[in-house]
């Protein structure tokens, strides 16, 4: 259809208006039929209601809703939600007094009394006896005594089974005083790892003639000195 001007315009709208002809005489023939035109509102909204409440009664008809999956796994649904567990009260303070300091690179100015030893300085008779005539282990031995010696047996036999009742470590007094002359080897003989004193290259023979690398190991792995099923404290 050629560009109307207003004068045109005006009398088609008169004709609508008059009922003479509809707008699908307007049209171009190849567009007869494509589109639905109401008489009056009342029908076009009657016609834009109906399907929408026909197809919202069933939501299993809505192609919107079947395709969308469920808000919630009903398989995980009733799955327990894990417990994070709350630092102790100990913990929350000890963290909280951490934030709380700061720390300053400065040297540590202590008073004649704070560095002075305020213990016992005299030796008792025999010990001064041992400095004078005795040898290295008797001075040892004043301080480490047979009673200390057979309490750290007693202890490390009894976590050994603690540990694993089929396994004990079955240390003996003799064999303790080996271990612990051995500790006084690697304190004045420095070795980088523990087993190379035991190596066949660089080791140091007086250590592998008293005890192999295996037991000195295993005795130090169950070395105890007090029950734990008697200890209060945490740290034990």
């Amino acid at each position: 259809m050629p560009y109307l001007n207003q004068k045109q315009i005006e009398e088609y709208l008169a004709l609508i208006n008059d009922g003479k002809i509809s707008e699908d005489d307007l049209e171009d023939s190849d567009t007869e039929g494509n589109e639905n035109f109401y008489e009056n509102g009342d029908d076009l909204l009657h016609d834009l209601e109906s399907p929408l409440e026909e197809e919202n009664d069933d939501p299993d008809n809505d192609p919107f809703m079947a395709g969308d999956p469920p808000l919630i796994n009903e398989a995980t649904a009733n799955d327990q939600v894990p417990q994070v567990p709350f630092p102790s009260t100990s913990q929350a303070s000890r963290r909280a007094t951490m934030r709380g300091l700061v720390w300053k690179v400065k040297k540590i100015v202590l008073n004649s009394d704070q560095t002075a030893f305020h213990g016992d300085t005299t030796y008792p008779p025999e010990l001064k006896d041992e400095a004078t005539t005795g040898t290295p282990y008797s001075i040892f031995s004043h301080f480490i005594t047979s009673e200390i010696v057979q309490r750290i047996v007693e202890e490390s036999n009894l976590y050994s089974v603690q540990k694993n009742v089929t396994k004990p470590l079955n240390l003996s007094e003799t064999e303790l005083r080996k271990f612990m002359a051995i500790l006084i080897y690697m304190s004045v003989i420095k070795y980088p790892n523990v087993r190379l004193y035991w190596s066949n290259t660089v080791g140091f023979q007086p250590i592998k003639d008293i005890m192999t690398v295996n037991r000195f190991e295993t005795i130090r792995r169950f070395l105890h000195i007090n029950n734990n099923e008697k200890c209060c404290s945490p740290a034990c």
